[in-house]
């Protein structure tokens, strides 16, 4: 069961210089954020606990001074999130030319994580791991895009998006391998371009979709896409 206040911090790795130490921030909420006013966990909220728990660390600088506060996290990680239907996900780090909160993620966990509102992760410039082992459904989309780094998707347990949910995978510059094994269905669009290095993608179970776009040999001149069960789309 999950602890909405067990927060942790803990350095990954560490040296005398500062900018070659990371930490982990771990949140053990099955909730997380109950409190934010949003439908969504974001990066803010993220930024805003973690100043928070520094405070409470290092003599009272509350979450009032939150910008910067992710600078050095290489690790997020939810393990208690299991059902989180009525909430997203939302982490997308700013705009193109906006400072970046999160700099040096490199992997986000949601270990046991089995329903989800939406995902929707995008503009991560260190982002290599994305891990989501359990996730079976979301209620509504999941977008990736514009994660520069991100070398493979593998939702090994995702079977379908709902209500008009698309899934959507694209300009990921350095993405190789999209594995969606377990996917049956989408409510919306089944939409993957844009990524250039794309070699392989599995979702050989997907039967019924709205529509589906998978690019062409300019966008993703290397693709070899198996959608061996589809039957509906456009």
């Amino acid at each position: 069961t999950g602890s909405p206040n067990l927060r942790l911090l803990t350095v990954v790795s560490s040296s005398e210089s500062l900018t070659s130490t990371t930490i982990k921030y771990t949140n053990c909420g099955r909730e997380p954020f109950p409190n934010a006013g949003n439908n969504a966990i974001t990066l803010e909220d993220v930024e805003r606990d973690i100043a928070a728990l520094r405070g409470s660390l290092d003599g009272g600088l509350g979450d009032t001074s939150y910008l910067g506060a992710g600078e050095f996290v290489s690790v997020m990680s939810f393990p208690c999130m299991t059902n989180s239907s009525l909430r997203g996900v939302n982490f997308v780090d700013g705009g193109p030319e906006d400072r970046k909160r999160f700099p040096r993620l490199e992997k986000i966990r949601f270990a046991n994580l089995v329903a989800v509102g939406y995902i929707n992760i995008g503009r991560m410039v260190s982002l290599i791991s994305i891990s989501a082992p359990l996730l079976q459904r979301a209620l509504s989309f999941i977008v990736i895009r514009e994660n520069g780094l991100l070398p493979k998707i593998d939702l090994p347990s995702l079977s379908e998006t709902t209500g008009f949910g698309d899934v959507e995978i694209s300009s990921n510059e350095n993405l190789k391998k999209i594995s969606l094994p377990s996917l049956t269905k989408t409510g919306g669009s089944f939409f993957v371009q844009g990524n250039p290095n794309l070699r392989k993608l599995c979702a050989s179970k997907l039967e019924n979709v709205g529509s589906v776009c998978i690019g062409n040999q300019i966008d993703q001149p290397d693709l070899d896409a198996d959608l061996s069960s589809l039957v509906t789309g456009s």
